[in-house]
């Protein structure tokens, strides 16, 4: 399908997301140019981008810099954990929500946001697979899924008073990749955690490169709708710390959210219970969606993505 190139703005722009979203799309066909906001400048140079440092919470700098764009990419968001809450949900909701309005004061007519399989929030009941007609309830306990499941909220409503304002959702599981150095990396990187009595979740992994080929696609296709960007498996929680080599005794989970908030107060941890609650039950989403739409294909499977995963916890340093 012939596609004219898009002007392409980018939230987030420097930020592990964004740089890879940046490199993959120097070499992209469909997009000529790429406006880019951030704090900061990115790491890597590209020839299309031009870029703002503007943050996601300054919204008059927003639409500014999204004039003249025909789409909006909005990867903006705060994933490690830090202190303040409050600012960790007055840029994630309300920057948010800057950028979705930016596109209706820009006239720019397609936005598409990079949400995550965490909106659902981790819930017993949750199918297993999830399709993308699944209702996103998040979960107030993790600001993480919190966050995600309000914004995909606050947009469904902004698309159906805007009917003129294209969406695409995408939902991608635990990402990694060549510079993983996450949350996730710290807890394999040690020979001891607790893990939940009663709960053995399942976890899907996506390589960084196969969200920047899930986006590229989009791009490509002009697709609209949610789609979910996830592995063909999973791989459960005592598989990968077997797998890690790790001792993890099983305790319950009030008394395991007490330990970890103790340890994130002491600064012994780099997260609190809230991504205790995050990974409680499996999210687990299906990908044939995508798949039979665009023709994406994931590169590798979870298990293989978790031996990245206990690469980077071996690293000096982790």
């Amino acid at each position: 399908m012939e596609v004219m190139a898009l002007r392409l703005f980018i939230s987030g722009i420097s930020g592990y997301l964004g740089t890879v979203v940046l490199r993959a799309l120097e070499e992209d066909a469909s997009v000529s140019e790429i406006v880019g906001v951030d704090l900061r400048p990115p790491a890597v140079e590209s020839c299309k981008l031009e870029f703002h440092a503007v943050d996601v919470r300054d919204a008059a700098g927003i639409r500014k810099a999204m004039r003249g764009c025909g789409a909006a990419l909005h990867m903006a968001f705060v994933l490690d954990e830090i202190r303040d809450k409050e600012k960790t949900y007055d840029i994630n909701i309300n920057g948010s929500k800057n950028v979705f309005r930016a596109c209706l004061d820009t006239g720019t007519p397609w936005l598409i946001q990079v949400s995550s399989m965490a909106a659902f929030g981790a819930h017993p009941d949750n199918p297993f697979p999830m399709s993308e007609d699944e209702y996103p309830r998040g979960d107030c306990r993790c600001y993480y899924s919190y966050s995600k499941a309000e914004i995909e909220h606050y947009l469904y409503r902004l698309s159906q008073q805007h009917p003129e304002l294209a969406v695409t959702i995408l939902r991608p599981c635990v990402i990694v990749g060549r510079r993983l150095d996450n949350t996730i990396s710290w807890v394999f990187s040690r020979k001891f955690a607790l893990s939940l009595r009663g709960c053995d979740p399942h976890t899907q992994f996506l390589h960084e490169d196969d969200l920047a080929s899930a986006i590229s696609l989009v791009l490509h296709e002009q697709a609209k709708g949610i789609y979910h960007v996830t592995s063909d498996d999973t791989i459960s929680f005592s598989e990968m710390t077997e797998r890690a080599g790790m001792i993890a005794p099983a305790v319950p989970a009030d008394l395991m959210c007490r330990i970890v908030d103790l340890a994130y107060r002491f600064r012994l941890s780099p997260f609190s219970s809230h991504w205790v609650n995050m990974f409680r039950y499996s999210m687990v989403g299906s990908n044939e969606k995508i798949k039979r739409e665009l023709g994406w294909q994931p590169s590798y499977t979870s298990r293989e993505l978790f031996e990245l995963v206990l690469e980077a916890g071996r690293r000096p340093g982790a």
